[in-house]
């Protein structure tokens, strides 16, 4: 068989990889993965260039994406403190973000590689249905630090928001310098200037009115849940689909009607865990994708599970992802992606201890086992010795 008919084949059975889903934001451009660490402080080969496009950014006192989605922002204060305080808005930003998918207080790691000494972090952030990769980095130019932020993944308007957000906070804390001191009167602060340049000219429209009109009512339209989850078997548009779903799951309307077709959204998740492992080699990322997937299973097993049909064959699925993201390894793949998670493995853990003992086969049990016993995180631990 010609490569062009076993491509063919391939398009036939898992959709064709040229078709763009314009619903995930834009995609970086011309940006490689991060695969070693550096020194803290990397200086340019070319500074007088970088220099001109830094001075570009920091005299108007505003920082403006450049190639590739980054952003600069001028360091004054210790790196190592800046870094720490990064680590800390983005963890608890993710956090908050999971406890409102999941409708509970959770404990988990945030999806974050972070080395403090090499002044490096890199993760994700998700925001409602969408979501970024980022990278941040400690710069140096001329005798002066900056702190980098570049998108290396995901919606362009999610991570220009989050570097907006962060450096707003850190700049209270005067760890960087305030990107809108140009811009303030001396009896305004950044707050006051920030509501003048978003205020909305109608004023007889608040936020819940702008939030309702922009909700979509899944309650009444049966066809459209029945083709969201039709698309989680479509690798094209299983990402954008299982996170507009997951997100929908917030409002108990949608959740309700969502969990009409639970068994249908349950057969569809395992084919898409079992299509993503399988192909695994395919895909630049899969994080989201299985976060927006973790985040629908326990909805579903929290509130069907007694009316759900799960077979053995499904639940040896479920314990094959679980091991996929609870398995001590490599932080990043070769690619340069996150290949381990304790959310994600957190939560599938502990949909597998809600099922019943007759479905765990030999292949199944020997798994658990090894999960129960090398994985290195503790909630994973916990839930697997809930199972037997």
């Amino acid at each position: 068989m010609s490569v062009n008919d076993n491509l063919k084949e391939f398009d036939a059975l898992f959709g064709r990889f040229h078709i763009q889903d314009n619903d995930k934001g834009v995609g970086a451009n011309g940006v490689g993965p991060i695969i070693g660490l550096q020194k803290t402080v990397q200086l340019h080969k070319d500074t007088h260039q970088t220099q001109t496009q830094l001075s570009s950014m920091t005299d108007s006192g505003v920082t403006h994406p450049l190639q590739h989605q980054t952003h600069f922002v001028q360091i004054i204060s210790d790196p190592r403190d800046v870094m720490i305080a990064c680590e800390h808005f983005l963890r608890e930003q993710d956090r908050r973000e999971l406890e409102a998918s999941l409708g509970e207080m959770i404990d988990f790691s945030s999806p974050l590689i972070i080395d403090h000494e090499e002044g490096k972090i890199r993760g994700y952030f998700f925001e409602e249905s969408r979501y970024c990769e980022f990278a941040l980095h400690v710069e140096q130019v001329d005798g002066q630090l900056f702190l980098e932020g570049r998108r290396l993944d995901g919606c362009a308007f999610v991570f220009t928001n989050v570097w907006n957000i962060m450096i707003n906070t850190l700049s209270r804390d005067f760890l960087v310098e305030s990107p809108y001191d140009d811009f303030l009167d001396d009896d305004m602060d950044v707050d006051d200037f920030l509501d003048d340049i978003f205020q909305s000219d109608s004023e007889d429209m608040d936020m819940k009115d702008i939030q309702e009109l922009f909700r979509m009512d899944l309650g009444s339209s049966s066809e459209t849940v029945k083709t969201m989850i039709d698309e989680l078997s479509d690798i094209n548009f299983q990402e954008t689909s299982a996170a507009k779903l997951a997100f929908k799951c917030r409002d108990q309307e949608n959740k309700a009607a969502i969990m009409e077709h639970s068994q249908q959204l349950f057969d569809a998740i395992i084919e898409s865990i079992m299509c993503n492992i399988a192909l695994a080699f395919f895909f630049s990322s899969q994080l989201p994708l299985y976060r927006s997937l973790a985040v629908l299973l326990n909805t579903i097993f929290q509130t069907q599970l007694d009316h759900l049909n799960v077979t053995p064959e499904q639940y040896e699925v479920l314990v094959a992802a679980t091991k996929h993201w609870g398995m001590q390894g490599p932080l990043e793949s070769e690619a340069g992606q996150m290949t381990t998670s304790e959310q994600i493995a957190g939560i599938f853990s502990k949909q597998l201890s809600r099922c019943p003992m007759t479905l765990i086969s030999e292949k199944a049990r020997e798994d658990l086992c090894t999960l129960q016993a090398e994985s290195p995180f503790q909630s994973v631990q916990e839930n697997i010795s809930l199972v037997f």
